[in-house]
C-alpha cells in the first residue's frame, strides 16, 4: 500500500511543477507585449484630455476647501456692498459734514442739482470713494485674468481705471471741464469693458450679468437726457428735482459694483486658460 501511494504523490508533484513552468513561460512571453502596449496607451491621451484632467483636479481642490470658500464669499459680499452703501449714504454723510454740503442744501449745485461728484468734492469724501471702490476694481482685474486671450478686455479696463483715477483727481469745483470729460470717459470705458466680458460669462450667470449691464446703460442714457434738460433750462433740476441726477448716478454705480462679483468665466474660457497655463 505504501508504494502505490508514494507513486501517486510523486506524479502529482511533477504535474504541479509542469503547470508552474508553463505559467512562467506564458508570463515571460506576454511581458514584452505588455511593455510595448503601455506607452501607446499613455501616448494616446490628447492635450485636451490632459488639460481637462488638470482642470478637474483644480476644481476638486477648490471644492474641498469649503470653509475657505465661504470666507472668500463673505469678503466679496462686503467688498461689493461697501461702495453701494456709500454712494446712497452721501446725503446723510453730508449732514455730518463728511461729504460736501452747502448752506442752502439741497438747492446748492449748479445746473444738474446734486450729484455724486458734488458730494465727494472734498478730501475726506474723495478718499472714501477711492477706498470703497477698491475691491470692485480689484475684482475686475481678477476677472480679466480669466480671459488672457482678450486684448479688448485688458485695454477697456485699463482705460476705465485710468479715467476713474482722473475723475477722483480732478474735482468739480477746481477742474469742472476736466472732471466732466473724466466722467464721460469713465462711463464709456466701463460699459465697453462689461460688454466685452459678457461673451466670456458662464451661461448660468449671463442673464443676471446682462441685466446689470443693461441697467447701467439705461442709467447712462437717462443721465444724458438730464444733461440735455440742464442745457435747456439750468434751473429746472436744482429747483424741482435736486436729487434726481444723484439717484440715477447711484443706480449706475451700484450696477457697476455688483457686476464684477456676478461674472464667472464660461467653460470654454476656463479650458482656454488651463491650456495656456498647464505645463503639460
Amino acid at each position: 500500500m505504501g508504494a502505490p501511494c508514494g507513486g501517486a504523490a510523486s506524479a502529482i508533484k511533477e504535474a504541479r511543477a509542469e503547470s508552474d513552468d508553463a505559467a512562467e513561460a506564458a508570463t515571460a512571453a506576454a511581458a514584452p507585449a505588455l511593455r510595448e502596449g503601455a506607452p501607446k496607451r499613455d501616448a494616446s491621451l490628447s492635450d485636451a484630455g490632459i488639460a481637462r484632467c488638470h482642470f478637474d483636479a483644480g476644481l476638486t481642490e477648490r471644492f474641498e476647501m469649503l470653509p475657505q470658500r465661504r470666507k472668500r464669499l463673505a469678503i466679496r459680499l462686503v467688498g461689493t456692498l461697501l461702495p453701494i452703501v456709500y454712494v446712497w449714504s452721501l446725503p446723510l454723510l453730508s449732514g455730518v459734514r463728511f461729504a460736501e454740503r452747502c448752506k442752502t442744501y439741497p438747492n446748492c449745485a449748479w445746473l444738474n442739482g446734486l450729484s455724486v461728484s458734488y458730494f465727494i468734492d472734498n478730501s475726506e469724501a474723495t478718499g472714501a470713494m477711492a477706498a470703497v471702490f477698491f475691491y470692485p476694481c480689484l475684482h475686475l482685474w481678477l476677472n480679466v485674468g480669466e480671459v488672457p486671450g482678450s486684448a479688448w478686455a485688458y485695454r477697456s479696463l485699463l482705460f476705465a481705471q485710468a479715467s476713474f483715477g482722473l475723475l477722483l483727481c480732478r474735482t468739480t469745483r477746481k477742474h469742472f471741464r476736466m472732471h466732466c470729460i473724466a466722467v464721460a470717459a469713465f462711463s464709456v470705458g466701463f460699459l465697453v469693458h462689461y460688454v466685452v466680458m459678457l461673451q466670456y460669462c458662464v451661461s448660468t450667470r449671463k442673464v443676471v450679468y446682462r441685466c446689470l449691464v443693461l441697467t447701467s446703460c439705461v442709467a447712462m442714457v437717462v443721465l444724458c437726457a438730464l444733461v440735455v434738460v440742464m442745457c435747456v433750462d439750468g434751473k429746472f433740476l436744482p429747483d424741482h428735482c435736486p436729487y434726481l441726477f444723484w439717484a440715477v448716478e447711484c443706480v449706475a454705480l451700484s450696477s457697476m459694483a455688483i457686476a464684477p462679483m456676478v461674472w464667472y468665466p464660461s467653460v470654454d474660457a476656463r479650458l482656454e486658460l488651463e491650456r495656456m497655463t498647464c505645463p503639460v
